[in-house]
């Protein structure tokens, strides 16, 4: 697809963004739009909370919990963790690295891996991006803008493309693996994760 296309697709999906809250006699209504990366975060988001529908409650039920886990958790300046199904809160403690926080109760010793948007990104994309970002500034997380070379796009991984403004945005924060990957997308050599 081509970027200039996909960028503009973005854009418009980021305008026409919205969410309300409306308390009711009978409950509070949620109502909202996103653009497909952040509704692929909310996802990842939720699904980290380890709800599922069972005999009692249905999948709907199960999301509206998990979405009130994540704002009570939010409140309390906790963090999801995978201790009990991934479905419990602790508070942020300020510990990083292996080990951290392995007193807590129920936690398990060792490095919990959080919640994360996966992005397959082309290396031709990244050296564009790079390249963009060269040339308009020496920080690496500067604005950049149109035109884009003609390459592929990275995606979400259900395949859904995603714009190089996100990707730039996403790439200050992000930890990444280099996989080499055959003609028959089977991974060939897998690299250690690093930051850009």
């Amino acid at each position: 697809q081509d970027p200039g296309a996909l960028e503009a697709e973005h854009e418009v999906q980021r305008r026409e963004r919205f969410f309300s809250l409306s308390a009711q006699p009978g409950g509070v209504f949620l109502k909202g739009r996103l653009d497909r990366v952040a509704g692929e975060t909310l996802r990842v988001a939720l699904d980290a909370m380890g709800q599922y529908g069972d005999e009692t409650r249905s999948p709907g039920q199960a999301a509206a919990d998990a979405l009130a886990m994540l704002a009570e958790g939010a409140c309390a300046g906790a963090r999801p963790t995978a201790a009990s199904g991934g479905g419990s809160v602790r508070p942020a403690s300020g510990e990083t690295g292996p080990g951290a926080g392995a007193s807590d109760a129920g936690v398990t010793s060792g490095t919990v891996s959080r919640p994360h948007v996966s992005l397959l990104v082309p290396a031709e994309t990244v050296a564009e991006l790079l390249a963009h970002q060269r040339a308009g500034a020496d920080v690496a997380c500067a604005p950049v803008v149109l035109p884009w070379g003609t390459v592929a796009p990275a995606t979400l991984e259900d395949g859904t493309p995603v714009p190089m403004t996100e990707l730039a945005r996403a790439l200050c924060e992000a930890d990444i693996t280099r996989i080499v990957m055959s003609a028959e997308s089977l991974p060939l050599d897998v690299g250690r994760t690093k930051r850009l």
